[in-house]
């Protein structure tokens, strides 16, 4: 059956935000358009313009590297919208990337943070480790590693997984996530990472083109694998599928 007249849902998605200053004083990672942004944000918030439902802030989040006081300028940053609309988030290499920590390139872009300052401020909805529907991951590196998640507004079905861990580590939950989506209730159906999933230029090769990585982990087959597995899925127009992927710095 066509799925029921549902009411319309307003979120915005983005990344790499990180902080300014508004005296413009010196601080360890500058991000001047960062407060534009949450200027704007708020002025339609106050405005009327827009309500959105949520935020979707898919990675890099306030750019600490290692650095606690970045964190807390962050959140008095984002208060103003966090304090009104539900604030979620994805991991990206700038919270968890450290070499031996178990993430996926093992590379120092966090400072030394590992996810742990993300984990401990941003408490998202993942999967409990021994969930008796969605499956744990296979080897997860640290205790209570496993950023992955979803969530449903309105009808719209986020899936946030983490491009810093293994694919397949989160292939089993997401593929028992998707199929368990009712596509009369939530139609639009949203899969969201950080890193790059295809880029055109040859020099971002080297921050990781996670399509690669994620094809040669069998998530290839996920998309046919999740339509197959979901008796509404088929008769839905592909356009109502996104993935978002996030281009990183």
């Amino acid at each position: 059956p066509p799925p029921l007249p549902l009411p319309r849902v307003r979120f915005f998605a983005f990344a790499d935000l990180g902080t300014h200053s508004a005296d413009d004083s010196q601080q360890h990672w500058d991000a001047p358009a960062s407060l534009n942004t949450t200027n704007a944000m708020l002025a339609d918030l106050d405005a009327g313009a827009v309500e959105p439902g949520f935020m979707l802030h898919i990675g890099d989040i306030s750019y600490a590297v290692g650095h606690a006081s970045q964190w807390d300028q962050f959140h008095a940053q984002i208060e103003p919208i966090a304090r009104r609309v539900p604030w979620m988030v994805g991991i990206g290499n700038h919270e968890r990337d450290w070499p031996g920590s178990g993430s996926s390139r093992g590379v120092d872009d966090s400072g030394g943070e590992c996810g742990v300052p993300y984990l401990l401020r941003f408490p998202m909805p993942v999967p409990a480790p021994a969930s008796p529907v969605l499956p744990p991951p296979a080897t997860p590196p640290l205790a209570g590693d496993t950023p992955w998640y979803s969530f449903n507004h309105g009808p719209v079905h986020v899936a946030m997984i983490s491009t810093e861990h293994r694919p397949e580590d989160q292939l089993g939950w997401l593929t028992t996530d998707l199929a368990m989506v009712n596509r009369n209730a939530t139609p639009w159906v949203v899969v969201a990472g950080h890193r790059p999933f295809y880029v055109s230029r040859l020099g971002w090769k080297t921050h990781g083109v996670y399509g690669e990585y994620m094809a040669c982990t069998g998530w290839g087959q996920l998309e046919t694998r999740a339509r197959r597995s979901c008796a509404h899925l088929a008769a839905v127009p592909l356009k109502r599928f996104f993935i978002i992927i996030h281009l990183c710095r």
